[in-house]
């Protein structure tokens, strides 16, 4: 398998992990909050700000994990930092973008789709750039 190819297939599947993750985090929430409004307490903005900033954090932070951890048996230890931080820090802005695209997507399983195949794509791409700027820097800091 290519080095381009294992990265994309790598990305892919960290970003399938973390869409269908949040999705069943949004859902479970949304199934939740049906049943919370039985109760007296509803929660504060605050409360629900922090819940969503989890919701979009845990999903995505267990993909990164796992793709640092694959990422480390084929590339550096360093090379597979650099990916897994430039994964972790994009990810959040390639989702919004993805968010945005997926609505003329049709169905709930169109948008799904739609939104891990936008985000793996321009996740892919910051992820390549980053690898082939941390391989640069490492030939780099061999010369000097």
């Amino acid at each position: 398998m290519g080095e381009k190819t294992f990265l994309l297939a790598r990305v892919a599947t960290a970003s399938l992990i973390g869409t269908l993750g949040l999705f069943a985090l949004v859902s479970l929430s949304v199934k939740l909050k049906f049943v919370s409004t039985q109760f007296e307490h509803q929660p504060t903005a605050g409360i629900e700000v922090l819940l969503a900033a989890l919701w979009v954090c845990l999903p995505f932070g267990i993909a990164t994990w796992w793709m640092f951890r694959v990422l480390k048996a084929r590339y550096t230890r360093r090379q597979a930092k650099a990916v897994g931080i430039a994964f972790a820090v994009f990810t959040p802005v390639s989702l919004g973008v993805s968010m945005l695209l997926a609505e003329g997507a049709g169905s709930f399983i169109g948008a799904i789709i739609s939104i891990a195949v936008t985000n793996t794509l321009l996740s892919f791409a910051v992820c390549l750039f980053r690898l082939q700027m941390t391989r640069l820097n490492e030939k780099i800091e061999q010369t000097n």
